[in-house]
């Protein structure tokens, strides 16, 4: 018994000693034995039980979405992708979302009617919340365009404020898709009448701006269904906040009340006065109330301004005066009453002095107009070129700026006779050669040069300018004066005139040659004035 007893034990210890090690194979573990080498049973340095792939791990991505204007919830449809798989599912009607997804990179969107489209990437390695929050669309419809909430909406209406932002329009939902015309009826009283119409959905305010037809109708494109809240207006007329569902009727029809005006007058004035002329250049005021034109009722001038009156409901209303020969102004009027407003224009003036001590006479030209004496004159903004004559010749020329900083400007110029004498040295060659030469003390214009003592042969020839002026002119019929086509500005420095005859090398002479050099002494004063 004690034999068989021991040996029973025996198997039943080998048996388990076998599972153990059975076990431990298996389990990846180093056996130790003779020879043994512990990375004998791997496969470039793994494990061959790594080779195996891991079963993808699933988890949960949820969220909701809203509307980020009012955080309310919004339903609609939801898509996520990677570059494997695409997912799109629907909302519920609270807007939440739950979606159980392996475990990657996705792109998430959304798209709902009425809102733009959101889109944003997520790693999906946990469960995680993916919250939605998107603005309302931009446009709901062919030229219905969202009021960004900063925008005071009297650049729309002039009469509004932003109540009609807030508390003036109530909030209704999107329905679905409409793409359809809708009839706007403003009654025929109002026809061929520009007018706005806002309408507020889904917390944002959207307007349209168009004309009525002959019959006070227009027609709406709505890209969605739902219900709308809606009013319209005119420059003078206004409707109550209306209800309108696309599912009811395809006509929106608005009860237009007339609006109490008042006289609003508007005096404008040079601010320097013309031969004691105050007004300005009439119909170049131009008024806008909100998108709104404004016409004018009278105009009128008279030696203290120019006078123009309007008929306007309460609002704040925009003026521009704009004239080539004014600075532009813009300004504004806050209308709660009959009311004046005085404003004053500044022209674009220069004005040309010119002292005379030649006794010759004197014109000159701005641009191109032509002026025989002194005087104030009227001109435009930029560059203006003035040119000063004598007997047809440009004696003086400059440019003038005027810019709306500084757009009067004052210009005196006195004008003397200058004369010079050069003396002349000959050269004696196949041409016969004589150069003057001389000093200029300040600038001056040349206007004729005689030359005298010496006669020539010589028909033809060439007088070169070259120092303190540059210039070259022939010489004809072997004339000894020669009268400039336009005066030669100089400067102060030296100057050489030569004179040079063709085909000639001898000259003449009766005493010393000289050049006699005719011209004129300008001496100028500009300024801007500042009134």
């Amino acid at each position: 018994m004690n034999s068989l007893y021991i040996l029973n034990h025996k198997v039943i210890i080998a048996v388990a000693v076998s599972a153990i090690l059975i076990a431990m194979v298996f389990a990846g573990a180093n056996i130790p034995y003779p020879g043994y080498n512990p990375t004998d049973h791997l496969i470039s340095g793994k494990h061959p039980i790594s080779n195996v792939s891991e079963v993808p791990k699933n988890f949960t991505l949820s969220g909701n979405v809203s509307n980020s204007n009012n955080n309310l919830p919004l339903s609609g449809t939801i898509t996520v992708s990677n570059s494997t798989m695409s997912r799109t599912f629907n909302t519920s009607s609270n807007g939440s979302y739950n979606i159980t997804l392996p475990q990657g990179n996705y792109s998430i969107s959304s798209s709902i009617p009425g809102f733009q489209n959101y889109s944003s990437t997520i790693n999906l390695d946990s469960n995680k919340t993916q919250n939605i929050s998107t603005p309302p669309a931009t446009t709901i419809g062919n030229g219905i365009n969202q009021v960004p909430g900063s925008t005071n909406v009297s650049t729309l209406v002039p009469y509004l404020n932003n109540s009609i932002m807030s508390g003036g329009l109530n909030t209704d939902n999107i329905t679905g898709t409409f793409d359809k015309n809708i009839t706007i009826d403003l009654g025929k009283k109002l026809n061929n009448t520009q007018f706005v119409v806002l309408m507020k959905l889904d917390g944002a305010v959207y307007s349209y701006n168009w004309v009525t037809n002959g019959s006070g109708m227009a027609k709406l494109f709505l890209k969605y269904s739902g219900n709308y809240t809606m009013s319209a207006y005119t420059l003078y007329y206004n409707s109550s906040v209306i209800h309108y569902n696309t599912a009811n009727n395809d006509t929106a029809r608005f009860n237009m009340t007339e609006r109490i005006t008042f006289i609003s007058s508007v005096i404008l004035q040079s601010a320097v006065p013309l031969h004691d002329n105050s007004s300005v250049a009439n119909s170049t005021l131009t008024v806008k109330g909100g998108v709104f034109s404004v016409p004018s009722l009278s105009v009128n001038s008279n030696l203290t301004g120019t006078y123009y009156k309007y008929e306007v409901p309460v609002g704040f209303y925009n003026f521009a005066y704009s004239n080539a020969h004014y600075v532009s102004k813009n300004f504004g009027v806050d209308v709660t009453g009959n009311s004046t407003v005085n404003k004053t224009i500044d022209p674009y003036l220069i004005s040309i002095n010119i002292r005379n001590n030649t006794g010759n006479t004197f014109n000159y030209t701005l641009g191109s107009t032509f002026y025989s004496g002194n005087g104030i004159h009227m001109a435009t903004s930029g560059i203006t070129t003035l040119l000063v004559f004598h007997d047809g010749k440009i004696v003086y020329d400059n440019t003038i700026l005027l810019t709306s900083a500084n757009p009067y400007y004052q210009l005196n110029l006195t004008i003397s006779n200058k004369n010079l004498t050069f003396n002349g040295i000959e050269t004696d060659s196949t041409n016969l050669s004589i150069v003057y030469s001389g000093n200029v003390t300040s600038n001056f214009y040349i206007a004729s040069l005689e030359f005298e003592n010496f006669s020539t042969s010589a028909t033809n020839g060439m007088i070169i300018i070259s120092g303190a002026a540059s210039g070259s002119y022939p010489l004809d019929s072997g004339l000894y004066t020669y009268n400039m086509s336009q005066s030669l500005p100089t400067s102060a420095g030296n100057l050489t005139i030569k004179l040079v005859y063709d085909n000639d090398s001898k000259v003449s002479t009766d005493g010393r040659m000289t050049v006699e050099v005719y011209g004129y002494n300008i001496s100028t004063l500009g300024n801007y004035i500042t009134e």
